[in-house]
């Protein structure tokens, strides 16, 4: 792995473990702030693995990748996959919140104050003792 490749690897990760956090603790402006810098590193890694690839032909066949970088290339993979879940929650849970917010209201049943201090369950059916004609 080239010293591109690992720089791009490390500043993604970077970004994805803040934005991760930001939306784990349902700070959603937060992370959308990072949506630029994650699409800018994440450029910056494809360019660098595609210019490793020019040089070399295949970057990753036929050699072997240290400890550390497997790592840092497992760690990458993981906050991705988690960024994910994460993305698709908050994108649920604001889609949830706008149908609360345009949902009419539900029709109220009247309601009607008894005598012994609470809400009635419900109106009264017996008839009215007068009835008036006015």
């Amino acid at each position: 792995m080239t010293l591109l490749i690992i720089h791009a690897m490390e500043k993604l990760v970077a970004i994805l473990k803040t934005e991760n956090a930001a939306l784990s603790l349902g700070r959603i402006p937060e992370a959308l702030s990072l949506t630029s810098d994650k699409q800018t590193a994440a450029l910056e890694l494809e360019k660098a693995i595609e210019a490793a690839s020019i040089q070399d032909m295949c970057v990753f066949a036929d050699t072997s990748i240290s400890p550390e970088h497997r790592t840092l290339l497992e760690t990458m993979l993981g906050l991705s996959k988690q960024n994910g879940e994460l993305l698709q929650r908050a994108i649920k849970t604001q889609k949830r919140l706008i149908e609360l917010l345009t949902d009419p209201l539900p029709s109220e049943a009247p309601q009607s104050y008894g005598s012994l201090g609470h809400y009635a369950e419900g109106t009264s059916k017996r008839q009215a003792l007068f009835v008036s004609r006015a």
